[in-house]
């Protein structure tokens, strides 16, 4: 019959040989354990998360396992991990972003799940936005100025923004890129604090003579100079409604 598992006794013998050994016996217990997997995975993250470590973000957290083939659930939405969702493959890295409650389980090869782990990620984060761009300059001759109002806000939950400069642009489209017509004229912030806003401040800038006429819309993007690390480094800029320039020496500002 197949051993089941647990602790038994038996007795081992040897038979005698007058010439050499007389016959001998003794007691001996011997354990039998089950060839099945019961245990579940254990899940170790690094770094380990704190309430009061702060990381500088993007932070990559590598999850491992001590058994082979492990699942790994995760959450970063404050949800309990299930076997439905987000999965890698231990060891496997996540990417964090911004502050997070990440939660996580393993199931091994034989199915075993464990119970939820959790570890929290404070992460130093910056994110510049333009909050209002507007003008109301109606014509402005190529190679003269016209004025811009402008607040940028630092979004980020943790951190101070270094200092850093707003540029303004020209572009013939809606979307506001550092790659479109640069206007002359910069406003440079000296540190922003998280959640804070600057100024509401007009900054006067100047049209390129060689800005050739079209329709245009009047823009702004800060940290234009990139020397901020952000959470975010696609958010920075905003419109401010369509510009035209007609004939070969004024611009035109409609909104």
């Amino acid at each position: 019959a197949p051993a089941t598992a647990g602790t038994c006794s038996v007795t081992a013998s040897q038979a005698g040989d007058a010439a050499y050994l007389p016959a001998t016996s003794a007691p001996a217990s011997i354990s039998v354990t089950s060839g099945d997997d019961t245990t579940p995975p254990v899940i170790t993250p690094n770094p380990l998360g704190s309430s009061t470590t702060i990381f500088t973000g993007p932070l990559p957290v590598t999850l491992s396992s001590n058994e082979p083939n492990t699942t790994v659930f995760y959450t970063m939405n404050g949800g309990t991990p299930t076997t439905l969702s987000p999965s890698c493959t231990a060891p496997c890295s996540l990417t964090i972003t911004r502050s997070t409650l990440l939660q996580y389980r393993g199931r091994d090869a034989a199915g075993n799940v464990s119970a939820p782990a959790f570890q929290i990620y404070q992460i130093y984060a910056v994110d510049l936005v333009m909050t209002q761009v507007s003008k109301t300059a109606t014509t402005v001759k190529r190679g003269l100025t016209f004025v811009v109002t402008n607040t940028a806000r630092n979004k980020g939950t943790l951190g101070t923004a270094t200092t850093f400069k707003t540029s303004f642009y020209l572009s013939a489209d809606k979307i506001i890129t550092t790659a479109d017509i640069k206007l002359t004229g910069d406003r440079v912030i000296v540190g922003l604090a998280a959640k804070a806003y600057t100024t509401s401040a007009g900054t006067t800038v100047t049209v390129p003579v060689g800005t050739p006429a079209g329709v245009y819309y009047v823009g702004a993007c800060t940290d234009s100079g990139k020397v901020v690390v952000e959470s975010s480094e696609g958010n920075n800029c905003r419109n401010a409604g369509s510009s035209s320039i007609t004939g070969s020496s004024t611009i035109t500002v409609t909104l």
